[in-house]
């Protein structure tokens, strides 16, 4: 049982009550940056669990007592209506100091910073309470939350336990994504004290579960085929942290048995191994398949991928025409490692869902690949007139035998579309639950938005269902 105080829990449901009577009137839609007098100030999404049943998400007002600064991390739990402050000092109070706004835009829609079952979060912060002895000097260091056992603790750290160094002097850790189910963390930093063997990642993979002064608690990731750590970009990790798909660049020998072209470099999305490599470029399965990389043919539309648990599932934007009778522009893929299957998902077959207008290519997976969300300027949905950018959501079963899918309609309030040009953070979590973040300023039933350009985090349930994930804590 994870613990609350009763003090938060009652502040918790008179704010869900406000929440209900005050603002969104669409009943599956849930504005999360409101504040308990109905204000909304705005904020920052981080996350969905993979049961659907959590919400992480950084908010600029205090929503609780025990927040006295605002600017600080929350959970909210879409069962009971509880919210949870995360970002908290050993006593249970808030950080004296503000947290820093998470990363946001289509490069991080694809980031987990919540586990599966709720449990734990992940954030960079510059706090020196949050975990006794700890003082990042002003530097982003990466801290998780335990929400069962309520405690929090570094974990930007080497095997012995230190945190990031650059020449002895502290330095912060630039980008970071955890597994889904919260036994290891990915994350870069320019610090030259990670790993004995390789002074330079920039990737380090850390191992929650192992212990202090295991050999195996903190390595060096992304490393080519010939085991030399490298530069991937925007990597997402499946369970476990075995396989990471991420953007890989360079003209560094990534791929066994690819030999490039003088001068040929990789823009390429592969998957492989976190600390072993194995690299498999996605598109070698294509009508077309990819020749090894010149430097022309790339199937990195910059835009990261999203990868589901078991990692034998991911989706991504390409600009690569990889199955007959695709269009020249961006296109959503999905393939299947093991089967080696490549789906176009278009709307009609030869439309793209990519709107080059209002642009934007950000996807999310949830964590059985079952549930997929984008974001699109097309109108998917009759209602959605608009012309803004959007969120669309469609579920995707382990073999599909057609394509002919069901795009639902995620950003909007009882069907009036979000009056919004910033769409840049989507999540998706099991049970039907997406999440987004829009600075609309729309007409009724949206709320007037004081939060200016941050804009508002909402969570929208009940999206159409035929498969079902189950787990989380209780």
């Amino acid at each position: 049982m994870y613990r609350i105080s009763n003090q938060s829990l009652r502040f918790g449901l008179v704010w869900l009550l406000l929440t209900a009577s005050a603002n969104a009137q669409d009943p599956d839609l849930t504005i999360l940056t409101e504040d308990p007098d109905g204000f909304l100030r705005g904020g920052a999404l981080m996350g969905i669990s993979g049961n659907g049943r959590f919400v992480a998400f950084w908010s600029i007002n205090p929503l609780v007592p025990e927040d006295t600064t605002g600017q600080q991390i929350y959970v909210r739990d879409l069962e009971t209506g509880a919210l949870e402050l995360v970002s908290v000092r050993p006593d249970g109070n808030a950080s004296a100091a503000q947290q820093p706004e998470p990363p946001s835009g289509p490069f991080d829609a694809n980031k987990r910073l919540i586990s599966d079952d709720g449990r734990f979060v992940i954030w960079a912060s510059n706090s020196s309470d949050l975990v006794p002895g700890v003082d990042p000097e002003f530097r982003l260091w990466l801290f998780m939350r335990d929400r069962v056992n309520q405690t929090t603790r570094l974990v930007s750290v080497n095997n012995g336990d230190e945190p990031p160094t650059l020449n002895g002097g502290k330095v912060q850790v630039d980008s970071f994504t955890m597994d889904p189910t919260g036994a290891a963390v990915l994350f870069s930093t320019p610090a030259d004290n990670m790993d004995p063997m390789f002074s330079d990642g920039p990737w380090f993979l850390h191992r929650t579960d192992a212990s202090v002064g295991s050999s195996v608690r903190t390595r060096a990731a992304c490393r080519d085929r010939d085991g030399v750590p490298r530069n991937c970009q925007n990597p997402a990790l499946s369970c476990g942290g075995a396989l990471v798909v991420a953007g890989i660049t360079g003209s560094f020998p990534w791929i066994e048995g690819e030999d490039q072209q003088f001068g040929g470099t990789y823009s390429d999305i592969a998957i492989g191994n976190t600390i072993d490599g194995n690299w498999v470029r996605i598109g070698a399965e294509a009508d077309n398949p990819l020749p090894p990389d010149d430097g022309i043919s790339s199937n990195n539309a910059s835009s990261p991928a999203a990868i589901n648990c078991t990692g034998d599932r991911i989706a991504f934007w390409t600009n690569m025409e990889l199955r007959s009778g695709d269009t020249s522009d961006s296109d959503l893929y999905v393939f299947n490692v093991i089967s080696r299957q490549l789906w176009l998902i278009e709307e009609p077959f030869g439309t793209s869902l990519f709107d080059a207008q209002t642009g934007g290519r950000s996807v999310a997976m949830s964590s059985d690949g079952l549930d997929i969300v984008f974001s699109t300027g097309r109108g998917l949905d009759a209602r959605d007139t608009n012309g803004f950018r959007d969120v669309y959501h469609f579920e995707m079963p382990p073999n599909p035998s057609s394509l002919a899918f069901d795009f639902n309609w995620v950003s909007h309030n009882d069907f009036v579309p979000a009056n919004s040009v910033f769409l840049d953070q989507l999540g998706i979590g099991g049970n039907g639950v997406a999440g987004f973040r829009t600075s609309a300023n729309s007409p009724p039933p949206w709320p007037g938005n004081a939060g200016g350009i941050r804009g508002q985090v909402y969570a929208r349930e009940g999206l159409p269902k035929e498969f079902i994930f189950v787990g989380g804590f209780e």
